[in-house]
C-alpha cells in the first residue's frame, strides 16, 4: 500500500468517525486538556486504535533515512 493511500484512509476515518465522536461532546472531555481525550482515543477507542495501526504502516512506507530517530 502506498503512503498516499494510507494518508487518504486516515483522513477519511478522521472526517467520518472522529469529527462526530460523542466523546468530544461530553463536558468533561471538551473542557479538559486534550491529553484526556487523546488518551481515550489511543487506548480505548476502536477507531483510534485502527488509526494508530495505520500509522505504523505509514511509517513503514518512509525511506529508512527519514524515519523518526534516524539521522539522514
Amino acid at each position: 500500500m502506498e503512503r498516499k493511500d494510507v494518508i487518504k484512509q486516515i483522513d477519511k476515518i478522521l472526517r467520518t468517525k472522529c469529527d462526530v465522536c460523542e466523546m468530544k461532546k461530553l463536558p468533561g472531555y471538551r473542557k479538559s486538556s486534550s491529553n484526556r481525550l487523546s488518551h481515550y482515543c489511543i487506548n480505548e477507542c476502536e477507531v483510534g486504535q485502527k488509526i494508530q495501526g495505520m500509522s505504523v504502516k505509514l511509517n513503514d512506507t518512509l525511506p529508512r533515512n527519514m524515519r523518526k530517530g534516524q539521522s539522514a
